[in-house]
């Protein structure tokens, strides 16, 4: 083939009277490009593939549990390479999902609360383990066992400030009810402040010393939300409305009743076999740790955030580097957090065996608001565990997950440094990203934007549905390895 090449080009240039040299550069040029072609071509091949799998996984999901509707996206290194809307936002009326139905995210709210409380904590407003008596004056002291005792921030993002949730009681020796079943969560009240909401939980007792045990609490991260109000200086929705903003967030909202949000789900239950609308329910008293309304897209957003700030590495202390690299390192954007801060959040865990409630999966611990998978190798020719990240979220008639595969080894690179296999990806997620149709969207980006987003190194999945008490946390890990494995393998 090349013979061919150079042959036809040799002649074409002998006609024209140019330099015949002119012919193999043709020949090498043509080459490359085709090679280019190829290799884009396998990669396309490798998406719709991981695509088409994935879609499989959420219908059969859907049906596995009734639910009238589910949205989903995915994104690979920072670029989100497939978005999608499945059956109905709202059933009555036949309004389709989209990737722009907006739904309830319930507790991924403590996420984007805790980014907001370790922000605080780089500005040096915050401290970890100051009495929070510190911050919140309107929260009584208390004790335990008739011993006073002290609750910090860290108890709090861990769950160990044994706070109550939304029993009053341990529910002993009978098993506890579910959280759907416990009155506290139809409250249809309108609280007028964080401060208002604390008195719903701030005379009972502890149900555990703090630090002792784990007890997953929404009502603590009401306390969290009070914390920040205070060494804010701003009210708590006006704070978070900020982080989004800065964030791109622009579809992310306070779950507010009477508010138009449009693109907004209605939510459903399923009673003994049957589809009904759920009741209403008012979520002033939990915005920190479930009140917050989002879309799959801006979950991307916020995910790739995350992983961006977790490997990006801020100095450069390597002397034998060229200052055109050093200058570039030293130019790239710096994260919403540091590299340090994410690494707390995802790595100062309590495991699994301080739990005394079934609110995480068996391997799961819970760092600083945050699901951790930590890396894990248990028998000898078995598979090795990465790092898995995430937060589900359970809401009346809603349920959701944002799970993210970040890559351990990684650091945000100096642009110009990515492998050949990276730019060939890059190249195809890119041309991916112009096509769309009624229920499939990617988001197209020009170069700038573009060589900021393929900085992150990780796939992200996010997933929320219309239907109350949906685990979705085995299908976000097998959508996170279909694409890892189609896209990301060697």
């Amino acid at each position: 083939m090349r013979i061919n090449y150079f042959f036809a080009a040799l002649a074409a240039t002998v006609i024209r009277g140019e330099n015949p040299s002119e012919a193999l550069r043709f020949t090498d040029v043509k080459q490359k490009k085709d090679k280019k072609k190829k290799k884009q071509s396998k990669i396309d091949k490798h998406l719709e593939v991981a695509i088409q799998n994935s879609k499989q996984y959420v219908t059969q999901k859907m049906e596995e549990v009734g639910a009238p509707g589910m949205v989903v996206a995915v994104s690979v290194d920072g670029k989100t390479v497939w978005k999608q809307g499945f059956g109905y936002a709202d059933v009555e009326n036949k309004v389709p999902c989209t990737p722009s139905t907006v739904m309830r995210v319930a507790s991924i709210s403590k996420s984007f609360t805790a980014m907001a409380a370790a922000r605080l904590m780089e500005e040096g407003k915050l401290d970890l383990d100051k009495n929070i008596q510190e911050y919140a004056q309107s929260f009584p002291e208390k004790s335990y066992n008739g011993e006073k005792v002290t609750i910090t921030l860290r108890h709090l993002l861990l769950h160990l400030s044994g706070i109550r949730h939304y029993s009053k009681t341990l529910d002993k020796p009978k098993p506890p009810k579910i959280e759907s079943e416990l009155s506290e969560y139809y409250i249809t009240k309108q609280y007028s402040s964080v401060t208002e909401a604390l008195a719903l939980f701030k005379d009972d007792p502890l149900l555990y010393k703090p630090g002792e045990e784990f007890l997953y609490t929404t009502h603590g991260w009401t306390l969290i939300s009070a914390i920040l109000e205070e060494v804010s200086g701003r009210d708590f929705l006006s704070l978070m409305q900020d982080n989004f903003r800065r964030l791109g967030m622009n579809e992310t909202y306070a779950d507010v009743h009477n508010k138009l949000i449009y693109n907004r789900s209605r939510y459903y239950i399923r009673k003994n076999g049957k589809l009904e609308n759920v009741p209403y329910v008012n979520n002033s008293y939990k915005w920190a740790g479930g009140g917050f309304l989002s879309t799959v897209g801006d979950l991307m957003k916020f995910g790739n955030a995350m992983m961006y700030s977790y490997q990006y590495k801020a100095d450069v202390s390597n002397n034998n580097e060229n200052e055109e690299n050093k200058e570039k390192t030293q130019n790239r954007t710096p994260g919403i957090l540091k590299a340090e801060t994410v690494h707390k959040m995802w790595h100062q865990v309590v495991h699994r065996k301080r739990e005394r409630n079934s609110k995480l999966n068996e391997n799961a611990s819970y760092g600083l608001g945050w699901e951790v998978y930590p890396v894990m190798e248990q028998f000898g020719c078995c598979p090795k565990w990465q790092l898995e990240v995430c937060h589900t979220g359970g809401a009346i008639g809603a349920s959701s997950i944002l799970f993210l595969l970040p890559d351990t080894n990684s650091h945000i690179p100096v642009q110009g440094s990515t492998s050949d296999r990276e730019n060939e990806i890059e190249v195809s997620l890119c041309k991916l990203a112009l096509h769309s149709d009624s229920d499939v969207q990617q988001t197209s980006v020009n170069k700038d934007s573009n060589e900021k987003q393929c900085a992150v190194k990780g796939i992200a999945v996010a997933i929320i549905t219309n239907m109350q008490s949906v685990g979705l946390t085995q299908l976000a890990r097998d959508l996170a390895q279909e694409f890892d494995k189609n896209l990301r393998s060697d």
